[in-house]
């Protein structure tokens, strides 16, 4: 299976200069742990739940006044629509990131999370019978 048949296509972009308060809202609205940074075709940054909890709360920083750029993680990894998900997942896996932008010829066209690989691993493993399955046991 390939990135593009089961990535997010409706993709918001953050201002690094938004302040994380302004991002943590905009992600409680979309119901997404995490936004890119940047616009699709300047992808800056990433910025996840994670980066707000360890960068912001835990060091007691105001939300309303640290911009994201000051938070965002800027090593991002990313993926093509045409890679195979099992090769993404195991880099993913390897970097521990639950969450990859996706591009084409340079610009962001969608988002691929864990949750989304696994929903799908887990219809396919009730298709084929495996664990969860209706299939026949052997």
């Amino acid at each position: 299976m390939r990135v593009a048949e089961i990535m997010t296509r409706d993709v918001h972009f953050l201002s690094p200069d938004a302040s994380v308060q302004q991002a943590a809202r905009l992600m409680a609205e979309l119901d997404v742990g995490a936004l890119p940074v940047g616009e699709a075709a300047d992808l800056r940054g990433i910025l996840t739940d994670r980066d707000v909890l360890i960068r912001v709360v835990a060091q007691g920083r105001d939300p309303a006044t640290t911009p994201v750029a000051a938070v965002m993680s800027s090593d991002v990894l990313t993926c093509t629509g045409e890679e195979p998900v099992e090769a993404v997942l195991l880099r993913m896996e390897s970097r521990q990131v639950r969450r990859v932008p996706v591009l084409e010829e340079g610009r962001v066209v969608g988002m691929l999370g864990a949750r989304a690989i696994l929903a799908v691993a887990g219809k396919a493993a009730a298709d084929d019978g495996g664990p969860g399955g209706r299939g026949p046991l052997r």
